[in-house]
């Protein structure tokens, strides 16, 4: 078969009897997943970031097509030109005046880059790729498009086709729900970006970035995008409610989440070795946090109360996480062979013994898997659906309630008290005792 043609990408296609989504790729046929989903839209954007990796060479600078330069120019210039073999590389060919640097070019040269930038020191990708996946998966029917000529009126038309489009969320009536607009800002944001880059790495001309910069984000009140209900805290009661139906790992997670106020992810990542037990109050320094790029400290206090619930996890070795699944299922399988009635028969233990998982003991609670056992406990006790997030803002209010803002700031580790405002609503607090006094 022919070398595929630069600017000819396989598109997506729709298998209408399975539902599902596939992309014929060299004569071959590649399963996707269900139609629409995102785990099809990022296998898609994977085989075309495939598909230019092999065709094209790595993504520096000097890996393109330079300028012609007259000898005077050349003579004249900071470094010696690079000679044509390493400019062109053993790959393929480059992109020429005759086939331009498509959309699909720039979306998977800058994934491959991101991929090598936004990394944690534990080796694992930053969550800030997952806002640029959205710009690049938005960007999808634009592929075959020269970069140069994706100008802001296509960025519009992107863009109002994501107000029609239904989001993750769904509605009390089970309906999904329309993207909201604060996600179709963040997704145009991405796709600045990714343009922004391609011009550092001169893919595009300039131009091309500052014309897209000129379509100004959503407005709230002037667009059909919904809004983004606020997160608020979760009521004591409810949380009484849920922990009856965690498991004891978990449920000791949100009591300690609960009376530290810090974030999810800082709680799964706790391990002894970071948590200073010498004063009356300990002192939890997360290892990596939030803020740690911007070269922030981030302090959490231990009160008393939380220390008599994280006791019993320290009592391990101090480089492994305090919360890991692995005890959790093991424990809730013991309850359930302390609580089963009539007697396990030998078939049914060899059954149980060659299907069990085997869980990782030294993998911790990630935030996804850590917010799922909240909303089942939810779903088993009946109650109304909240997040682990919504503790930190329940610890806010009570901090602000007994010492005031400051309190709330110092409690939640933030820099700056615009941003505790957010999770303690000082106006109102105050209004309230006004209204008390004078109204």
């Amino acid at each position: 078969m022919g070398r595929r043609a630069r600017g000819d990408l396989p598109q997506k296609r729709r298998h209408k009897r399975s539902n599902t989504a596939r992309v014929r790729v060299d004569g071959r046929e590649i399963h996707l997943g269900r139609w629409g989903s995102r785990e099809a839209d990022a296998k898609y954007l994977e085989v075309i970031r495939g598909l230019v990796l092999r065709d094209d060479l790595d993504f520096g600078r000097e890996n393109w097509p330079l300028p012609e330069q007259s000898d005077e120019e050349s003579d004249l210039a900071d470094h010696p030109p690079v000679p044509e073999a390493t400019r062109r590389g053993t790959r393929g060919s480059l992109p020429t005046a005759s086939t331009p640097i498509s959309v699909a070019h720039v979306c998977a040269a800058f994934l491959a880059d991101a991929e090598k930038s936004y990394v944690k020191p534990d080796g694992k990708l930053s969550s800030t790729i997952g806002n640029y996946k959205m710009g690049l998966r938005a960007l999808e029917p634009y592929y075959d498009l020269p970069a140069a000529e994706f100008g802001p009126r296509l960025l519009r038309r992107l863009r109002d086709g994501l107000v029609e489009q239904e989001g993750r969320r769904k509605g009390p009536d089970g309906k999904r729900l329309r993207k909201f607009r604060t996600t179709i800002n963040r997704t145009v944001k991405a796709i600045w970006w990714i343009f922004k880059w391609a011009v550092s790495m001169e893919m595009v001309p300039p131009d091309t970035y500052h014309a897209l910069k000129t379509l100004e984000p959503l407005k709230k009140g002037k667009t059909r995008a919904p809004e983004l209900p606020p997160v608020t805290d979760v009521p004591d009661g409810i949380i009484q409610q849920t922990v009856a139906h965690l498991p004891e790992v978990v449920a000791d997670m949100v009591q300690v989440q609960r009376l530290t106020g810090c974030r999810p992810s800082e709680l799964c990542s706790m391990r002894p070795c970071d948590i200073d037990q010498s004063g009356e109050v300990w002192s939890y320094c997360p290892e990596q946090h939030k803020n740690e790029w911007r070269g922030d400290r981030r302090y959490v206090a231990i009160g008393p109360k939380a220390q008599s619930i994280l006791r019993k996890y320290l009592v391990r070795p101090a480089t492994r996480p305090c919360f890991v699944p692995a005890e959790s299922e093991a424990s809730r399988n013991a309850s359930r062979r302390r609580q089963r009635q009539s007697p396990m028969t030998p078939s049914h233990r060899a059954r149980r013994q060659q299907s069990r998982r085997k869980l990782d003991p030294n993998k911790p609670y990630t935030d996804d898997t850590y917010r799922r056992a909240v909303h089942r406990a939810c779903r088993k006790a009946g109650v109304a659906k909240w997040s682990p997030n919504q503790l930190r803002h329940a610890a806010a209010e009570e901090a602000r309630a007994h010492f005031g803002l400051d309190g709330a700031q110092a409690r939640l580790g933030h820099k700056h008290a615009k941003v505790t405002e957010v999770y303690a609503n000082r106006q109102q607090g105050r209004a309230d005792e006004v209204a008390k006094i004078l109204g």
